[in-house]
């Protein structure tokens, strides 16, 4: 009697479920960072403390001390280097295909499981070393700030202010042959300073206190990175900031001050341009009090401008010459990278900031306004007790 043969369906299902299992295998680093992810975002007082705080430290602080050592900017060498690796690699499977004709179909599914693999672990990577920082508790609450509604005399006081540190700044401030705020010391002299400045802020807001040394990495193809928009990058992975340093100078310290905020363990883009404003604007040097005072001040300005026109244009009557050639020569230095490129750039970070729960996307960086007005209310009544 002939034993009973298993049915072909069957022989088929197990089949496909053999070549299933290495793909769930391969999956399971991200399936873990996605579900300590739900953990995370349901107890941000966890998260606060014991991730970003110590975890995340701990983790990122090693990481940031080797890539220190490098007097160049691995991040930038990386997205150089990558075109031609994914070059080498099609055309190693391609000689690959050519060469073993009968084993096609196990050579894709090797690749395909290779590059599930890698997208696997990069995401997991990416959670560890910056994802999970979106989810901590707002900076508000540890620096001690009260985030509420404000009314429009309200902003537009603390917006005059601002415009009145920037003028009393900016006629301390080197200019160049065009008028234009510059940086005499120097960008490295400028970006070192400035890293020690995050010493005195750590004073009066403990968590942003340095534990390590991560100075923002010049990038020497920073003309070409103009294309995208971009004035800088925190690359988790390395734990490196990095920084456009073709753009007009007096942007450089504040951009500086944000890609550090990114270093010291705070994601969230609304966030960090504040504490940039706060980093900068305790420095001594006068070009990096400005720098900060204007991100703060053009950020407010904007804010009033979609709020009240008329008390929009009395702040706008007060700028005076100096600034409106600042103004002028960013505008005219972005205006000649203007198109897809930057447009593609600009909905990626868009989509980027929107998977991070940054509901408003690329609008998030105007939530700054908030933390802005809490710290003029709290620096207002201390200073005028």
């Amino acid at each position: 009697m002939r034993p009973e043969r298993t049915p072909k369906s069957a022989r088929a299902g197990k089949k496909n479920l053999r070549l299933l299992l290495p793909f769930a295998f391969v999956l399971i680093p991200a399936l873990l960072a996605y579900l300590f992810r739900l953990v995370l975002a349901a107890f941000p007082a966890f998260t606060e403390r014991v991730w970003s705080r110590f975890l995340f430290r701990s983790i990122s602080t090693p990481i940031s001390w080797i890539t220190s050592l490098l007097p160049f900017s691995l991040t930038e060498l990386s997205v150089v280097a990558l075109p031609f690796l994914l070059l080498c690699g099609l055309v190693l499977l391609a000689f690959a295909l050519v060469r073993r004709t009968g084993r096609r179909l196990a050579i894709l599914y090797t690749t395909a499981l290779v590059l599930a693999g890698a997208l696997s672990v990069g995401y997991a990577g990416f959670m560890v070393l910056h994802g999970y920082n979106y989810l901590r508790e707002p900076f508000a609450e540890s620096a001690g700030l009260t985030v509420e509604a404000r009314s429009t005399a309200e902003l537009e006081q603390a917006t005059s202010w601002l415009l009145d540190q920037c003028i009393a700044l900016r006629a301390q401030c080197t200019e160049d042959v065009s008028g234009v705020t510059t940086l005499p010391r120097g960008i490295p002299d400028t970006l070192d300073g400035l890293w020690k400045t995050y010493y005195v802020v750590g004073w009066n807001y403990p968590t942003l206190r340095p534990y390590v040394y991560a100075r923002p990495k010049p990038v020497v193809l920073s003309h070409y990175w103009s294309y995208t928009g971009i004035v800088g990058m925190y690359f988790p992975f390395y734990c490196e900031a990095n920084l456009n340093i073709d753009v007009p100078e007096y942007t450089i310290p504040a951009s500086a001050a944000h890609e550090m905020a990114h270093a010291l363990g705070y994601a969230r883009e609304d966030e960090a341009n504040f504490i940039a404003f706060l980093a900068c604007y305790v420095n001594q040097a006068p070009e990096v009090r400005y720098s900060g005072a204007l991100l703060a001040f053009t950020s407010c300005w904007g804010a009033l401008s979609g709020k009240d026109g008329d008390a929009s244009a009395r702040i706008g009557a007060k700028v005076p010459a100096g600034m409106w050639r600042d103004f002028a020569a960013s505008n005219a230095y972005w205006k000649q990278f203007a198109g897809p490129v930057q447009e593609a750039s600009s909905k990626t970070n868009d989509a980027y900031l929107k998977a991070n729960d940054q509901k408003d996307g690329i609008f998030s960086y105007g939530r700054m306004v908030d933390l802005v007005l809490a710290w003029y209310e709290k620096t207002e009544s201390v200073s005028g007790q």
